[in-house]
């Protein structure tokens, strides 16, 4: 674990509350500190359905009809290299649905967002329904610190 092993270093070096409880050989409250806010991708198909119902009525039609929008229109601007295979995902929606959890479909949402084809907020909100937390437990917090 040895990116684990690094965080609790740069965490011990920039919370003295942090050092004092990993000095003290306390692993539970080391793990319970860096769990704060940590998540994880976790694979999450959506479909047409799950867009209206994360972003409601009115934001979610604005979205499906801004992606539906530019995957009709003709490929131009930044995203020209990228139009057809984003098109075919488009259709996706109305079918199995997009594996939103991937982290190339997280870059593409925020991609999505930057160049103004979705709402920032909507995107955000899309990403999130495919976070998960993700916990540190003591013994891995021991584990990391033994170098196992």
């Amino acid at each position: 674990m040895p990116d684990l092993l690094a965080e609790i270093q740069t965490r011990a070096a920039a919370d003295p509350a942090f050092a004092a409880a990993l000095a003290a050989g306390d692993h539970t409250a080391c793990a319970a500190a860096l769990s704060v806010g940590r998540t994880r991708l976790r694979s999450t198909l959506l479909t047409e359905r799950g867009v209206m119902a994360c972003l409601g009525v009115v934001d979610g039609e604005a979205a499906l009809s801004a992606l539906e929008a530019f995957a009709a229109a003709p490929a131009s601007g930044p995203l020209a290299a990228q139009h057809a295979g984003i098109a075919r995902m488009v259709g996706w929606l109305r079918g199995a649905g997009i594996d939103i959890g991937d982290p190339l479909a997280q870059q593409l949402l925020d991609v999505l967002a930057a160049v103004g084809v979705l709402a920032p907020a909507s995107a955000a909100n899309i990403k999130a329904l495919a976070q998960t937390p993700a916990p540190v437990g003591a013994s891995e917090i021991s584990e990391a610190l033994r170098g196992q």
